[in-house]
């Protein structure tokens, strides 16, 4: 949720020696077999380098149902989970191989979903840390998957639930593909719950909303969830569980009675540049940004909200429908390419908003195109 501008004003997390991505373009790709990992002809061979070795984490064996030959038990020590953190990445990047190989049986490569610098900045940072992991009984234990759940800050004044607005980049094709908060009443009761702190130094707290700041798990991410949930329930602490989720992992929370909400903020909280779509603990570096958060959410004093059995999600629409998704993201783009005309150009601020606008405009755009009309 940073901007890329140096604030010495900015929050304790954010005061680090570095810029940090969490997302390297030489290592947010991974190979998906052995094979994959030999020397190409005209690389440099290392004769110290083992290139017949089997892919870290391959062999770490699928859970069986009800977690037969596993143990599920509670982590709540901040030193605990970090300690774990080289683990908690080998499992996601794992997760994330095996599920491209059954996708997609050809494939030579994976996106990694989450690296090891977000997840150990998240456990840093993170207060409180509840969660569990997963390992096998048998040695040498295995860690098989894992969540981590904190109570939601956001270091943006500015920030806030919606739905009504372009700028949160929720397109009429996403309302279609995916679970959203259409009515806009769950965004309602997230914006109107009980926010404390007034400084991004010590950032915003949520004291009722509860975050899943991180999960994986190779066969029992389901059951992790539903057994936090049930523990969120009885500690009757929050009233919202809310996440930002990868894109691979949107049907499973889906399943898990999570919705799309839409999230927006301003760059370095200023009134007068235009609102644009969330980041959640991440930040733009060198006028490079990773994608808005996809922000998830669900009530937790219910079963949840609309399942895909009540809320259908639907694939193809009609020649009508489809007109209709088309007028409305030209409306959403002509009026985010209004608000770009605003924006002053002058420091990485207003120049990093006008161009968020834009991306945004682009997204409705390409929400729109239809060649079959």
């Amino acid at each position: 949720d940073g901007d890329g501008d140096d604030d010495s004003k900015g929050p304790s997390r954010r005061k680090r020696k570095r810029k940090t991505t969490y997302s390297l373009d030489n290592d947010s790709l991974g190979s998906l077999s052995e094979s994959d990992l030999l020397p190409k002809k005209d690389d440099d061979y290392d004769s110290d380098i083992d290139h017949d070795a089997p892919i870290i984490g391959s062999g770490i064996p699928f859970c069986k149902p009800m977690l037969a030959g596993s143990t599920m038990t509670p982590c709540n020590k901040r030193e605990d989970w970090l300690e774990l953190c080289p683990l908690l990445a080998r499992v996601c990047n794992e997760a994330a191989r095996r599920s491209t190989l059954r996708k997609h049986p050809g494939a030579k490569r994976y996106e990694k979903p989450l690296s090891e610098i977000y997840i150990k900045e998240r456990l840093e940072y993170d207060t409180p840390l509840d969660g569990y992991v997963v390992k096998t009984v048998a040695d040498p234990q295995h860690l098989q998957g894992f969540i981590v759940t904190t109570q939601f800050t956001t270091w943006r004044k500015t920030f806030r639930w919606t739905m009504d607005t372009p700028a949160a980049m929720i397109t009429p094709t996403d309302h279609r593909l995916h679970l959203t908060d259409r009515d806009g009443s769950l965004v309602k009761d997230l914006q109107e719950a009980v926010r404390e702190g007034d400084s991004s130094e010590t950032g915003f707290k949520y004291p009722r909303i509860c975050e899943v700041s991180l999960l994986g798990g190779l066969g029992c991410g389901g059951g992790l969830l539903s057994r936090a949930l049930s523990e969120l329930r009885q500690l009757d602490k929050y009233d919202f569980v809310v996440m930002q989720s990868t894109k691979i992992a949107i049907p499973f929370y889906e399943k898990h009675g999570f919705i799309r909400v839409g999230a927006v903020t301003r760059f370095n909280d200023k009134e007068v540049l235009p609102e644009v779509a969330y980041r959640h603990w991440s930040e733009i570096v060198d006028g490079e940004a990773v994608e808005p958060s996809y922000m998830m959410a669900r009530r937790l004093n219910s079963k949840g909200i609309a399942m895909p059995e009540t809320m259908p999600i639907i694939r193809d629409a009609t020649e009508e429908q489809r007109k209709a998704e088309i007028q409305c993201a030209l409306k959403s783009a002509y009026e985010l390419l209004s608000n770009a005309l605003t924006v002053r150009i002058g420091s990485s601020a207003y120049v990093n908003s006008f161009r968020e606008v834009l991306s945004a405009a682009r997204e409705f755009a390409l929400s729109a195109d239809d060649y079959h009309l």
